[in-house]
């Protein structure tokens, strides 16, 4: 196929490239000696499933990269990513899967250059797929250039992903003697941390320790999120079916429930102000920090805690020369419910489980 490699960033010269790294991925090997390849962008896709990333679109990387490109033109010190071809099943389609180099090839699509590049790997027989994949995804994530920065949570979520699959995380990982299931102790992880993943090159001695304590406590869930901007979370709230069918009867407004503890309680001044108009008030959540499902929901737990207690306090001032002890907890909850009457709380709906826009109660 002949492949017109002219865009936005300009020609792209293979050659130029670093040499190909000595060591394939383990649990693959390189196809014609791992030379760069140029490929057609459309038959470029990104593997997901194994991205250690616990954001769908990393907005953030997604800008930074994009900026260094425009800038300092294009970097040909940055490892290509790994790619492998791969069959559609639905329609027998041939296309070119990248395991790694997930936002650049996202670049590439969204400027409209028509080549993207890659090393090409092809998996080795006998060895678990789903482990090589994961680990040669996760390597890819920390070493390459430019590489994100994951949290000890981010990791910590993706190793526990794989547990909760059943699946290793390294080859000829240590199996149970009586059940044959993988054994995920101290020393599998020891020797994930240390061997496989390297973390050691990347983050200092006590990562180690909050990764494994996190990994024991344990996710609620194990769901990718997906952030996006404030003017798209209007755009698909105001669309949502149960404000919509009432759109001339609620003011909506947009709220970055970010450092929840310190904005949130200002929030109950302009809703206070509201309490007698015609339409209700509406607050959609969202968050342009959170890293994680679990990040999203104490958000949205503190967001709404917060502001429950300015009103409480609110109300206890208002009231604490007026009404007798004695009285005050049950008038104060009806002053509370009152102010409440004409408001909702919402949520964008960030986590990838969440098929619709998330009510919050107060």
């Amino acid at each position: 196929m002949k492949v017109t490699n002219l865009g936005p960033f300009g020609p792209i010269d293979v050659k130029k490239f670093p040499a190909v790294p000595e060591n394939s991925p383990v649990g693959y090997r390189w196809v014609d000696d791992g030379v760069v390849k140029l490929l057609s962008t459309s038959t470029c896709r990104a593997d997901r499933e194994f991205d250690p990333n616990t954001l769908i679109n990393d907005e953030e990387n997604y800008k930074k990269i994009l900026i260094n490109m425009q800038n300092a033109g294009f970097d040909y010190t940055d490892e290509p990513g790994y790619f492998e071809e791969v069959v559609d099943p639905e329609t027998n389609e041939i296309y070119n899967e990248f395991i790694s180099s997930r936002t650049r090839l996202r670049i590439f699509k969204d400027q409209k250059q028509g080549a993207f590049y890659g090393r090409q790997i092809e998996k080795i027989s006998g060895c678990d797929y789903d482990t090589a994949k994961f680990n040669a995804s996760f390597e890819a994530d920390i070493s390459h250039r430019h590489r994100r920065q994951l949290t000890y949570i981010q990791i910590a979520q993706f190793l526990s992903a794989q547990k909760s699959k059943e699946m290793g995380w390294f080859q000829d990982q240590t199996r149970d003697h009586f059940t044959g299931k993988f054994v995920y102790g101290w020393e599998e992880f020891e020797y994930w941390y240390d061997k496989v993943g390297k973390i050691q090159r990347q983050f200092d001695a006590d990562m180690k320790k909050k990764i494994w304590n996190k990994l024991q406590s344990g996710f609620s869930t194990t769901e990718k999120i997906n952030t996006v901007s404030k003017s798209e979370v209007k755009s698909e709230f105001l669309e949502f079916n149960l404000i919509k069918n009432r759109k001339n009867d609620v003011n909506v407004s947009v709220v970055c429930m970010d450092n929840a503890q310190a904005n949130a309680p200002a929030a109950a001044f302009p809703i206070m102000k509201e309490i007698k108009s015609k339409k209700k008030t509406v607050y959609c959540l969202y968050t342009n920090a959170a890293k994680n499902a679990e990040e999203v929901v104490e958000s949205r737990q503190q967001w709404r805690d917060s502001l429950v207690q300015k009103v409480s306090e609110m109300a206890e001032f208002f009231l604490n020369d007026e009404v007798p002890q004695k009285y005050m907890d049950g008038i104060k909850e009806d002053k509370m419910k009152e102010f409440f009457d004409n408001f909702e709380l919402w949520s964008y709906n960030h986590i990838t489980d969440e098929s619709e826009m998330i009510k919050i109660a107060i």
